[in-house]
């Protein structure tokens, strides 16, 4: 279908140009006419990257600067470790046959598309960091790019087995197609080792959503949550206002259990998780310098606040109920939130079930962005050991921008949203935008840095003491902190 609306653009363009030629007289370009030659040099093909120069209407971020070159057959090789990874909505990053799914033709129309205009082969293997670790340790230049989550990323920086991707030139890595939250968010002293683009899926797919149950909500007469997200007044609070309403006693027995109609129903670490960093209190954040820093330390009296502030505002009620298997209660009408990884809507959308999408709610209505935490998705990184890093530079560049909303919204990664929404009988077409908000403001769990202290027991326990408990860590920690720095090289 692209090829063949290509293939009409040029003959019109040709059209165009024929007719210009025959019509076009010395005249015409006194009274302003475009002639056709000063047609042809103001278009740009942008969806084949043939022109460097954007036309004054488009935004630069969305044009492409892709040479156009070949490599005869040679094999891009991507050492994939999300195979068989069954968090993802889909752990493949090509593929070779159309099968029906949405998002698995798109993106192997982008496989064939790649392959067909760079001459190039795609293909992937599982790996996992530790054979990355070893084949760069045995100076083997095997792999032209790796995924790897986020929790092994200190063992793959520290040993230096993956570029700085800033000095790869053909990474043009201020377009919109690259994750500008996760530069900012991987990054370490100014160099950036591994990041996401729209070419994976995994950052979005593990990021945390809020899910609703819109039977219940609709039975409740509750507010319009999309119009509360849209105004910024998606809170915290305002979750927990309308969860206390849903709260109900069903059984008699005079507790709330899972029998009953709970307000929220999560994995305990899950929630607190994604309510941290919504609020801005995430655990570890990147600083002005470049430099990750343990938020509960430095910002230790507004950690504290948020993470009481939470703990009793949810432990009140009974308006949180701790446990797991949240499709269930919802295919039962039986809980009104859960939030939950993005990829649970692909599979959601599979049952008889009427749920919407939010992002996590905000502290406060003067908090600027939804925050939407990625604790442990898998990033892009290219190895050392690659000797030809403009050839791996502008494939991944290609995958990129070949799978975003930019080059066409049948690419990838509308693909992706859109197989999120869609259900056996209708789209839900008004949580696309709340899908936006996420894919714009992931927050990516700082990770090439360990914090061994487990808040997530203290509020397992309830405990509201969070300050002694940071105060008899505080040394410890500072210097676990300061040993890690140190080893990943910082300037």
């Amino acid at each position: 279908m692209k090829l063949l609306t290509r293939i009409v653009s040029a003959g019109l363009m040709a059209a165009m140009l024929l007719s210009a030629i025959a019509c076009g007289t010395s005249g015409n370009e006194e009274q302003g006419t475009t002639t056709a030659t000063q047609a042809v040099a103001e278009q740009t093909t942008v969806g084949d990257a043939a022109s460097t120069e954007p036309t004054e209407t488009q935004d630069p971020a969305t044009v492409p600067e892709i040479p156009e070159v070949t490599y005869e057959g040679e094999t891009f090789l991507v050492a994939n470790d999300i195979i068989g990874d069954t968090k993802y909505s889909s752990d493949s990053m090509f593929n070779f046959e159309v099968t029906g799914d949405i998002y698995e033709d798109a993106v192997y129309d982008r496989t064939v598309l790649i392959e067909e205009k760079y001459k190039i082969k795609l293909e992937e293997i599982k790996v996992g960091s530790t054979d990355l670790i070893n084949t760069v340790m045995a100076g083997t230049d095997e792999y032209d790019l790796h995924t790897a989550t986020l929790s092994n990323m200190n063992a793959v920086v520290n040993r230096k087995c993956v570029y700085d991707l800033y000095e790869i030139d053909e990474l043009h890595l201020e377009k919109a197609w690259w994750d500008q939250n996760a530069q900012q968010k991987c990054s370490f002293d100014g160099k950036l080792y591994y990041t996401f683009s729209d070419f994976v899926i995994t950052g979005v797919d593990n990021s945390r959503a809020t899910y609703f149950n819109k039977t219940l909500h609709n039975q409740l007469g509750l507010e319009d949550l999309y119009q509360l997200v849209d105004e910024g007044k998606w809170t915290y609070d305002k979750m927990a206002e309308m969860a206390k309403i849903a709260v109900s006693d069903l059984n008699g027995d005079g507790q709330i259990t899972t029998d009953d109609r709970m307000g929220i129903y999560n994995g305990n670490t899950t929630f607190y998780e994604a309510m941290l960093t919504g609020c801005g209190a995430e655990l570890v954040q990147m600083g002005e310098d470049g430099i990750p820093y343990f938020f509960w330390l430095e910002e230790q009296e507004r950690f504290v606040e948020v993470y009481q502030t939470l703990l009793s505002t949810f432990m009140a009620d009974d308006i949180y109920i701790k446990g797991g298997g949240e499709l269930d209660n919802f295919k039962q009408d039986r809980t009104l939130f859960t939030i939950a990884v993005l990829s649970y809507a692909v599979k959601w959308r599979a049952e008889t079930i009427e749920f919407g999408i939010l992002p996590v709610p905000k502290w406060d209505e003067a908090q600027e962005n939804y925050l939407n935490v990625s604790p442990n998705g898998h990033a892009l990184m290219i190895p050392v050991t690659v000797v030809d890093t403009d050839r791996v530079g502008n494939i991944l560049e290609a995958l990129s921008y070949y799978s975003s909303k930019y080059y066409s919204e049948d690419a990838a990664m509308p693909a992706y949203f859109e197989k999120a929404l869609t259900a056996k009988s209708a789209r839900d077409n008004e949580s696309a935008k709340s899908l936006e908000i996420i894919h714009d403001n992931i927050c990516y769990t700082v990770k090439i840095v360990a914090n061994s202290l487990s808040f997530y027991t203290q509020l397992d326990n309830f405990n509201m003491n969070i300050s002694s408990v940071i105060k008899a860590n505080e040394k410890v920690q500072r210097k676990l902190l300061a040993k890690t720095i140190e080893e990943l090289g910082a300037e």
